[in-house]
């Protein structure tokens, strides 16, 4: 109980009915991150734990001009066949080093039934 006051923890592994899927947050951090809401992107599709890395990283790719190139990449995702227990995982095509490669957003669902993403 001590550690748990401490430590709580985000996401408790457990059942509850989907309020919002993968795909209805990834469109709305996408709708977000099109009108200029960096912040407001990732607050609210983003896990806790991941929000000021995303932040930080998103703001300094948008001062290096290259926020517009990764939206696209990963505006169209499909599920991914891929299992990680409750987590679930879309992949988005991209390339490294001239190679055509598929990149990955991992989806967690909260306690309140919010699937929400860690930090790609």
């Amino acid at each position: 109980e001590e550690l748990g006051k401490l430590y709580p923890q985000e996401m408790v592994r457990k059942d509850v009915p989907t309020v919002r899927t993968p795909e209805e947050t990834h469109g709305l951090f996408m709708e977000k991150m099109k009108a200029g809401d960096i912040d407001g992107a990732v607050d609210c599709c983003f896990v806790k734990g991941d929000q000021a890395y995303m932040k930080e990283g998103l703001n300094f790719s948008k001062s290096e001009g290259r926020l517009e190139g990764i939206l696209l990449e990963i505006e169209n995702i499909t599920k991914s066949t891929s299992y990680y227990g409750k987590d679930v995982e879309y992949d988005y095509p991209t390339s490294y080093k001239g190679f055509e490669i598929a990149g990955s957003i991992r989806f967690k669902q909260n306690n309140e039934g919010i699937w929400l993403m860690e930090r790609f």
